[in-house]
């Protein structure tokens, strides 16, 4: 698929069944085995840690919220595969204590509070120690995976002038070395190979003194809510990573309004991990479930079929791609499948399509930019009573009989799950909606990490749900930075305690992202129904200006031009030139079936150069992008052009493939002009 561990996690997703699935025997072993909680009285007080009153999510800083996670006391925080069949779980008590040691070995040598210390390591139990533990220690982590480029890791390295790292492995190490010459580095795998690195082992060994865990607590105490909690770089869509300063007010207020919600989680859930645990929204999933006392299992793209099936979540954190891949995978299933069953599926999203469109109708759940009278309201879902009566039979026998079967096949044991860090394509929120699995889409930013979430069971359909509790949203003129009034299209604007402090050593950055009177620029398009929803619908600066002086917002074409399962990947292009065009990376195994070629051998290179294959996808991308389909005649799609290749993860996409726009201008420029009409 060309889309690097997402593909990886999809290969195998299991289509038949994921709660009556049979799976294989699995074990866990559990430093303590997990035991139910303990009451607040019989709970254990470890020696040295100040364990804070009242529960994790009522602490004033992320250092408070760890110390009061120890008071979960045996059960099982977190859990990470020791083989194919096993995995490894630590109890919160034990975790903590952990984290405690490494903090004071790491203030026996010198670590001194609000230190930037470096965190170099993809998600697991050791990501979480080191985080808790740089945390009790009152310093500042810096994360990233250990996939960091050389030009991020630079760039990291020279503007933190870090002098205390964590890095996954020795060559990992090395690199960091290079770029920070006195930086001393905690190797957590493999053995050391210079004086400066510190094997992960030796310091969980150490025993802390009575005066390390005075000291320790004296720091916990003075840490203050406006007091950095971290610096997370950005995955540099637009340019170069700017380092997004978070306090520890701003993630507990985040971790708060998300209980709000409610979306509840307790000591019974699990939450399987699977993204980038350095992006800030599975970093803020995987912390608001340690608060709750939510189990965290640690997954991996190549095991995440197996996993989901095994563990059974009630929770995850999900992106996009995730749901545009299983919507592929089911519909191609279902192509393969019986005339019969899939005439059967057809109908059944048919009357669920309609049974769901008339009940939102009833409920004042239909997306609207304009405040409606109440008779507007009434007679809306009057009109609306008979499509629900008619549907109603045959889509209850549907369900039960075809959907739930796709349900099961798709993690039907999930009590719910958010996607965020991209838009979700209106085509796969409508499929997975007649599916009768509503995605919660939300959205935020690194610089202000969950703005709007759909509300579970009140959902509306092509928003992102109305803002967080907490949250102060208004639209202003992307020129002129006016407000606008309601039900105008505009630049989101964002306050609320969650917000970023400002960029690291970039005050013209954070002077023009952070305004007076605390609102942040998003540099979203969006509109705000009467209903208070926020539906978005483009970015500003993705925004293409044609020669014409015509503005085109790129998204809703990609979203209409992804539709065709001939198309894996597409980027719409024409910044300063004539007309639009497509840079189109096509799914090899649909156009070559749609030729009637072979699959075997035909790779995106082979299908760049057949014209054949080129002439079939220019009349796909005309055919979604037509007048008749509601576009403008200046959003028409003039040029298209095949890649040669994917588009990459660290190169034209981030790790939760957005598409980093002017690399693709950079690396494709001339393929650019050749579709665009450039001179």
């Amino acid at each position: 698929m060309g889309n690097g561990w997402w593909a990886a996690a999809m290969a195998a997703w299991p289509l038949n069944g994921c709660s009556r699935r049979a799976s294989r025997p699995w074990t866990l072993s559990v430093t303590a085995m997990a035991m139910p909680c303990p009451s607040a009285s019989a709970r254990p007080r470890r020696r040295g840690l100040r364990l804070m009153s009242g529960l994790p999510l009522e602490q004033p800083t992320v250092s408070a919220m760890w110390a009061a996670v120890a008071s979960h006391g045996e059960h099982l925080l977190c859990c990470s595969r020791i083989d194919r069949e096993g995995w490894r779980g630590l109890r919160a008590d034990t975790l903590v204590a952990r984290a405690q040691r490494l903090a004071a070995a790491l203030l026996r040598r010198g670590l001194l509070p609000a230190a930037p210390v470096g965190l170099f390591a993809d998600h697991g139990e050791q990501w979480l120690i080191a985080h808790a533990a740089i945390q009790l220690a009152a310093a500042v982590d810096v994360p990233r995976g250990s996939d960091v480029s050389n030009r991020e890791l630079t760039h990291i390295c020279g503007v933190t002038a870090m002098g205390w790292a964590f890095a996954a492995s020795p060559d990992l190490a090395a690199r960091v070395r290079e770029r920070s010459p006195g930086c001393r580095i905690i190797l957590l795998n493999g053995e050391p190979s210079h004086e400066a690195e510190l094997p992960w082992h030796q310091l969980l060994e150490e025993a802390e003194s009575a005066e390390e865990l005075s000291e320790l607590c004296r720091r916990q105490g003075t840490v203050e809510e406006s007091d950095l909690h971290s610096i997370i770089f950005t995955s540099a869509t637009t340019g170069k990573p700017k380092g997004v300063m978070l306090s520890h007010g701003a993630m507990m207020a985040q971790l708060r309004a998300i209980a709000a919600v409610p979306i509840p989680l307790g000591f019974n859930d699990r939450l399987l991990s699977l993204l980038p645990v350095w992006h800030i929204f599975e970093r803020t999933a995987s912390l608001y479930a340690v608060a709750c006392g939510a189990s965290l299992w640690f997954t991996s793209p190549r095991r995440f079929a197996d996993d989901l099936a095994q563990v059974q979540p009630s929770f995850m954190a999900s992106a996009p791609r995730l749901w545009e891949a299983l919507d592929a995978r089911i519909a191609a299933a279902v192509r393969k499948s019986h005339p019969v069953r899939r005439a059967l599926v057809a109908a059944g999203r048919f009357c669920s399509r309609h049974f769901r469109a008339a009940s939102r109708a009833i409920d004042g759940r239909r997306p609207h930019l304009r405040p409606q009278s109440l008779a507007l309201r009434w007679a809306i879902a009057a009109l609306n009573v008979p499509r629900w009566l008619l549907f109603l039979a045959p889509h209850g026998l549907l369900n039960t009989a075809v959907l739930e079967r796709i349900r099961q096949s798709t993690g039907a044991c999930l009590k719910a799950t958010v996607s965020g860090g991209g838009a979700l394509p209106p085509a796969v929120d409508e499929f997975f909606t007649d599916l009768g699995l509503p995605v919660l889409e939300g959205y935020g930013m690194t610089e202000f990490p969950v703005i709007s979430v759909r509300v579970p069971g009140r959902a509306v359909p092509g928003t992102v749900g109305p803002p967080l509790p907490g949250v102060e949203l208004r639209l202003a003129d992307p020129e002129s930075g006016a407000a606008l009034p309601p039900g105008q299209r505009g630049e989101i604007q964002a306050r609320g305690a969650m917000a970023m402090s400002g960029y690291w050593q970039d005050e013209q950055a954070s002077a023009a992202t952070l305004l007076a009177g605390g609102w942040l620029r998003t540099g979203d398009l969006g509109e705000i129904g009467a209903d208070g929803c926020l539906r978005i619908v483009g970015r500003c600066k993705d925004t293409i200006v044609l020669r014409s002086g015509e503005n085109v917002e790129p998204g809703p074409i990609e979203d209409a031009i992804r539709r065709s399962p001939l198309v894996e990947q597409v980027v719409v292009v024409g910044q300063d030139a004539k007309h639009l065009g497509a840079l189109v990376v096509p799914d090899c195994a649909a156009l070559a079936h749609a030729l009637g070629l072979a699959e075997e051998g035909f790779d995106v290179a082979a299908a760049a150069a057949h014209p054949q294959a080129s002439a079939l996808l220019r009349h796909e991308v005309h055919r979604l992008v037509s007048r008749e389909q509601g576009f403008r005649p200046y959003e028409l799609v003039q040029g298209v052009a095949l890649l040669p290749r994917p588009l990459e993860l660290g190169e034209e996409l981030t790790k939760l493939l957005k598409v980093r726009r002017h690399i693709v201008h950079e690396r494709w420029a001339a393929e650019i002009r050749r579709i665009c009409g450039g001179d």
